[in-house]
């Protein structure tokens, strides 16, 4: 038999080791003895297990508010979290959509100054001096064609110039060297002699409407040189003054 030294409970289970009331460790003692003590006589007819008697359930005190408390807190941290998130996203749609936009506007710019870029100096090249000199000589050219076309236009002068009255003109072709006449006036036509440049020839008569041959202006005039008549363009003659 078994007592516990606290609350004086005896037990005639002699496996009970822990007091079922309190917890404390059973004592043995003699039932003589607990006769005279008139002690409280306790049967338990299931036995309890020495594991269950050695570890009693454990009693939790203000378990229920500290998980509150910490639920209430993990719910704040949330909010606070959600209202950063949402905060953030505001702002960067309010930059898209096109508040960023009014104050870059508002920003002046400065426009750089464009800076002047001193030209190379000119080189002497003697392919470019060897260009510039023809071109010199075919302005020259030009200026002479233009003096015989002036003269070309001149009416067909009546001073006779010949024996026979007729008047003469002097050919001026100093590129070919020779003035062609035609069989007809026109350029197609068949060359009958080639009038050397600077030669006289007795004009007959000329066409009063004016044609364009080789880029020049004139007329065809029919003359004689020799023993030969036939037509030359009057763009180039010069007419006796």
């Amino acid at each position: 038999m078994k007592q516990c030294p606290q609350c004086r409970n005896t037990y005639t289970d002699d496996s009970l080791k822990f007091c079922l009331a309190d917890g404390a460790v059973l004592e043995r003692i003699d039932e003589q003895e607990t006769a005279a003590r008139r002690g409280v006589l306790v049967d338990i007819p299931q036995p309890v297990t020495a594991a269950a008697a050695a570890h009693p359930a454990p009693q939790h005190r203000n378990g229920g508010s500290g998980t509150a408390i910490k639920i209430v807190i993990a719910v704040l941290v949330l909010g606070f979290l959600a209202l950063v998130v949402v905060g953030g996203a505001g702002v960067v749609y309010y930059m898209n959509s096109g508040g960023g936009q009014t104050i870059a506007q508002t920003t002046p710019t400065q426009t750089p100054t464009p800076r002047a870029t001193a030209s190379p100096s000119p080189t002497s090249d003697p392919d470019q001096e060897r260009l510039e000199k023809e071109l010199a000589n075919v302005l020259k050219q030009l200026e002479d064609g233009l003096k015989s076309d002036t003269n070309s236009s001149a009416p067909t002068p009546a001073k006779d110039d010949t024996a026979d009255g007729r008047p003469t003109v002097r050919v001026n072709s100093p590129n070919d060297g020779f003035l062609a006449m035609r069989e007809e006036p026109k350029a197609g036509s068949s060359m009958l002699a080639k009038i050397p440049h600077g030669s006289t020839v007795s004009l007959e008569n000329c066409e009063k409407q004016k044609t364009t041959v080789a880029g020049r202006s004139g007329r065809w005039c029919m003359v004689t040189y020799g023993d030969e008549t036939g037509w030359v363009f009057d763009a180039w003659l010069i007419y006796n003054q």
